[in-house]
């Protein structure tokens, strides 16, 4: 299966969906990339792959999550992924996204 390449996501918060980008690069079981969302882009980092499942973390440097980790945990099905998100105390988020 390949999981690398551009996607395009949509992501439920408390305040309503949110669109980004997700770059995402394989090598074994490292995944690397980029997110890019309405706070700017960040670097993946801790990211690991087993199997079809993804999980990774982001530091974003500005806004109210300003160095916190958001953690994401997503499952690859062909072009298609949907997962988790855990940002701080906020409740856990869903979002989905689409190989562009």
């Amino acid at each position: 299966m390949t999981i690398d390449g551009n996607y395009k996501y949509f992501q439920k918060t408390p305040m309503g969906e949110i669109e980004g980008q997700l770059e995402l690069h394989t090598d074994g079981d490292t995944l690397t990339g980029k997110v890019t969302g309405p706070m700017g882009t960040v670097d993946i980092v801790e990211g690991k792959i087993n199997g079809n499942e993804l999980n990774w973390v982001v530091k974003s440097e500005t806004g109210p999550m300003a160095n916190k980790k958001v953690k994401f945990k997503a499952k690859v099905n062909g072009d298609a992924l949907e997962g988790k998100v855990k940002a701080g105390i906020l409740p856990g988020m869903t979002f989905r996204g689409t190989r562009v």
